[in-house]
């Protein structure tokens, strides 16, 4: 175990420190979680009763349960509120960000060729997922 300095703490079992996370935010792992997060819902797809080839009523649905914030369109038939910056502060760098509609995946080490990558969907992070991830160095 790591004799860390003031502010920092032991990184799991390794030797290696980590800042702490700011007061208010919740720790998990390497990160850390601003309370209250933003989550943009479960979106507005089209219904039969919206006529056909058309998504303006999902969008006026939308619209109308969310009258303070816009929507955009996320798929062909699909309405979501607009998408806002995750509020997550992670306590190492991140080398990268990638995102793809609400999937951001943060590149946070190297190791030669191995990388490490921290997926978030809404907020959350993401545990025993599915998504395959084809990076080219």
């Amino acid at each position: 175990m790591a004799a860390c300095k003031p502010g920092y703490k032991p990184l799991g079992k390794t030797s290696n420190c980590t800042q702490k996370c700011p007061k208010g935010f919740i720790e998990q792992e390497e990160q850390c979680i601003k309370p209250n997060s933003y989550s943009r819902g479960v979106g507005y797809s089209w219904i039969p009763q919206d006529g056909p080839f058309s998504v303006v009523q999902s969008q006026l649905r939308c619209n109308k349960e969310n009258p303070n914030t816009s929507c955009e369109q996320l798929y062909v038939n699909q309405f979501a509120l607009k998408e806002q910056k995750i509020q997550l502060k992670l306590a190492q760098k991140i080398i990268t960000q990638l995102q793809v509609n609400s999937l951001v995946v943060l590149v946070l080490k190297k190791y030669g060729k191995e990388i490490k990558l921290l997926l978030i969907k809404n907020n959350a992070q993401i545990q025993n997922n599915n998504y395959q991830i084809k990076l080219e160095i």
